[in-house]
């Protein structure tokens, strides 16, 4: 699997606020006191967010405001990279990689993993290739028996891993009914991740 620290392009800036009719640029949009959930854990441990599959950053911005240290991570998918421009960011930048890549975690013991609402994004190759990371926040509606789910990963991806255990579980304001869960690793490794020097 390829490591990348992404590429950072010129996007059209714009400020989250709680007000804002985010359903426009995002799925979901929580109010205050439920990302403050969020906040106050990953303060706790003082880690960075790392969130795969950020979008257009509205979440990201939010936590950035609360003064959390997030890096916002998306695809690389535009053959013009000019047109890059036209697209709304709401937090500070958005590293992208391509299809074919891991963005590169430089201290996964002091990051939380963010997956928000996704369409096929790469857990398992993540917590796979970065075992040091202890902890996972998955935003996304439930399995169903018979509908699976909308989001991929779903929130309760993890509920079945004898690696990780639930810690918070949250209902947060979105299209539909969604839940923000927060894993922590229970075994996690004290293995040293490959060094990527020439990233």
């Amino acid at each position: 699997m390829a490591l990348s620290k992404g590429k950072v392009y010129k996007q059209t800036t714009k400020v989250a606020t709680y007000d804002l009719p985010a359903q426009m640029d995002s799925c979901v949009f929580p109010i205050k006191e439920q990302l403050q959930v969020l906040v106050e854990y990953v303060k706790k441990y003082m880690y960075t967010i790392v969130s795969i599959g950020c979008g257009q950053g509205y979440l990201e911005g939010l936590l950035q405001n609360e003064g959390v240290s997030v890096i916002g991570v998306d695809l690389d998918f535009l053959p013009n990279q000019d047109n890059y421009r036209l697209m709304p960011c709401y937090c500070g930048e958005i590293r992208r990689v391509h299809s074919h890549e891991l963005f590169f975690v430089s201290q996964p013991e002091k990051c939380c993993l963010l997956f928000c609402f996704g369409r096929r994004l790469p857990l398992w190759k993540y917590l796979n290739w970065y075992h040091q990371c202890k902890s996972v926040v998955i935003i996304g509606d439930e399995t169903s028996e018979t509908n699976g789910s909308v989001a991929t990963p779903p929130c309760d991806a993890l509920q079945n891993s004898s690696e990780w255990e639930v810690v918070i579980q949250q209902v947060v304001r979105a299209r539909m009914e969604v839940k923000m869960i927060i894993y922590e690793r229970i075994h996690s490794s004290d293995a040293d991740s490959i060094l990527f020097d020439e990233l």
